[in-house]
């Protein structure tokens, strides 16, 4: 699945190349989970629908990324984190 898009500051913050997720349907807790890759690739969210899963990475998760990791001092993150913010500045229109 593909994110164009998330809100953060009530403002929507279109991705210029788009977030791939890979998602798939838990068949004993049938819950859908959504999984990130690359730099993403700690990010796991959970719905009981796979709107509700998205919405959660749309609404929480990738606002939440945006404000704890674009806006931070390159010094205050790790190597990780660091990769994660050049790749979200990067896909982020300006």
């Amino acid at each position: 699945m593909k994110v164009t898009s998330f809100v953060s500051g009530n403002v929507r913050k279109q991705l210029l190349n788009p977030l791939t997720f890979l998602w798939t349907l838990n068949p004993e807790t049938r819950l859908y989970e959504i999984r990130g890759n690359g730099p993403y690739r700690d990010i796991l969210v959970y719905g009981d629908s796979m709107t509700h899963a998205i919405e959660i990475l749309e609404q929480e998760i990738l606002p939440c990324l945006w404000e704890d990791y674009a806006n931070e001092d390159d010094e205050r993150l790790s190597r990780r984190a660091q990769q994660l913010k050049v790749d979200l500045l990067s896909r982020v229109a300006p």
